[in-house]
């Protein structure tokens, strides 16, 4: 039986045990009271394990579930199927919340009187201190001018993170097990549910980017799933006629974002990568459509004159990024 105003907060943790604390102590001194959080391990090697069994003897609303390791998916599959709030919300347990973070979403489903809240997420380089985006405005939008916004990445995205959801409406939705990128594949189906989505454009998430999140790394087939994950939902919602032009942003966005890890690989394929720029090139009229941002369209341009010239510039724009 579901709790009325009782939220449940779903938190996978996987080997994370140098950011769990900063996590969990975010989570346990909410403004909110009333909610339940869902710790599920999954099967971690670390210590992380263990100090999810001791932040449960400190708190009575902590539930640990520990689990073999199945995923990112997986993990939030079981709290879903365990949580006993009306609403839910989830956390990677590698960023942490403002203290208003539930409180918030909250107050903007009461106020607009709708089943899903969004609110701002805040990138944070390397514990860098950084601007909080706080204005304190909010809106209530309906799922057209919703999913333009998600397409093109606009206000807010397709994480699961940073948004409240009415419990029941996972019934017949689950994350997909094994899969990268699952978001994409997922939370556009709770979206689509509503008629009204209420958003919030004071940043109340913060996610963590640390060096290692995008030096060389292996590229290997599953992260291709960007691209079918984004192809699914973007098939889906052809079905709306005004969304063509953000449909098509959102498919040249996850074949640029899947180029952006190939190039940054220790593993690279050259001839793959000669394949999917040509694909790419494809959505050049994203160049001609006044709602992508000004990136899209410059990564484009860029890629006329080849990988090697692109990838120059995407390193660029990335440790410039780091600096600010």
């Amino acid at each position: 039986m579901r709790k009325e105003d009782f939220i449940s907060i779903v938190v996978p943790v996987y080997n994370v045990e140098f950011y769990l604390r900063k996590c969990l102590d975010s989570i346990i001194n909410q403004t909110y009271k009333k909610i339940e959080i869902i710790l599920i391990d999954d099967g971690s090697t670390d210590d992380s394990g263990k100090i999810c069994d001791e932040y449960a003897k400190k708190d009575s609303r902590i539930k640990v579930i520990h689990k073999e390791n199945g995923g990112l998916s997986d993990a939030r599959n079981v709290g879903i199927a365990n949580a006993i709030g009306k609403d839910i919300s989830f956390i990677d347990s590698d960023d942490y919340v403002d203290v208003d973070y539930v409180e918030y979403l909250y107050n903007l489903i009461k106020r607009y009187n709708t089943d899903i809240s969004f609110c701002k997420v805040q990138s944070i380089f390397n514990n860098k201190k950084i601007n909080k985006i706080i204005n304190g405005k909010s809106n209530k939008w309906d799922k057209i001018k919703t999913f333009s916004d998600v397409l093109y990445a606009s206000n807010f995205d397709v994480s699961a993170c940073g948004k409240m959801y009415l419990t029941e409406q996972f019934k017949n939705i689950n994350f997909p097990k094994g899969k990268l990128f699952e978001d994409n594949d997922t939370i556009y189906k709770l979206i689509d549910k509503n008629e009204f989505v209420a958003v919030g454009f004071d940043a109340k998430y913060n996610y963590m980017i640390r060096n290692e999140s995008i030096t060389r790394r292996k590229f290997n087939e599953k992260q291709l799933y960007l691209i079918e994950a984004s192809d699914n939902m973007c098939k889906e919602l052809s079905k709306y006629d005004s969304l063509k032009k953000a449909i098509k942003r959102k498919m040249f966005w996850a074949r640029i974002s899947t180029l952006n890890r190939m190039i940054n690989s220790n593993n690279r394929n050259f001839e793959d990568e000669r394949k999917l720029r040509k694909e790419i090139i494809r959505y050049k009229s994203v160049i001609f459509d006044f709602k992508s941002s000004f990136r899209d369209k410059v990564s484009i341009i860029l890629l006329f004159f080849g990988v090697s010239f692109y990838k120059k510039f995407w390193n660029l724009y990335l440790k410039i990024r780091e600096i600010k």
